[in-house]
């Protein structure tokens, strides 16, 4: 279980970011590991979304992401703007290497 926010944002971005490391990674990652704050599913909701689309071989990005959740109705707590937070995660230093490091 990661229980820490960095990261799991730096899992995340990872994903985005180089999208085919997801299948080296996935017998060690689940839901479960991602934890949530304040009752704030964010990062596993973000989590469950890529697999999903990698696992149907469905193009990922940022864009993508946050319009799937978008058109799915998903909200979270403090109005957060998923499409921002997402964009900040691709924006993080990350490399291919430290993805499975970091599961």
């Amino acid at each position: 279980m990661l229980q820490s926010k960095d990261l799991e944002q730096h899992l995340l971005s990872g994903l985005l970011k180089y999208p085919d490391k997801y299948f080296e990674i996935a017998p060690f990652i689940e839901k479960a590991d991602f934890f949530s704050e304040r009752g704030s599913f964010v990062n596993q909701t973000i989590f469950i979304y890529l697999r999903d689309a990698l696992e149907n071989k469905e193009p990922v990005d940022s864009v993508i992401v946050a319009q799937r959740l978008k058109n799915n109705k998903i909200s979270f707590l403090d109005n957060l703007d998923i499409g921002e937070y997402l964009q900040s995660l691709e924006r993080m230093q990350i490399s291919p290497d430290s993805i499975y490091q970091t599961a």
